[in-house]
């Protein structure tokens, strides 16, 4: 049975919910973002829910497809 999707929300790590939000904002989805960072749509989606951690790479090329400054999407993996 599939939680509902407020609850998954809920769950995210920080930076899951501000790249989901996001996301929401600018009218894209994962599969747009993983084209955008040269991945796939499981990479972006394991980055979100908190089950792998982006490389440094990564986490650049997802601030600059999201326009966003690497420290704001990624505060709470900088402690």
């Amino acid at each position: 049975m599939r939680r509902p999707a407020m609850e998954v929300f809920m769950s995210l790590p920080n930076h899951g919910k501000i790249i989901v939000h996001k996301l929401n904002e600018m009218q894209r989805n994962q599969a747009w973002l993983a084209a955008k960072c040269a991945s796939t749509r499981a990479t972006i989606n394991n980055i979100i829910m908190g089950k792998q951690s982006p490389s440094l790479n990564m986490a650049f090329r997802i601030s600059i497809a999201l326009d966003m400054p690497i420290e704001k999407i990624f505060a709470d993996l900088m402690k």
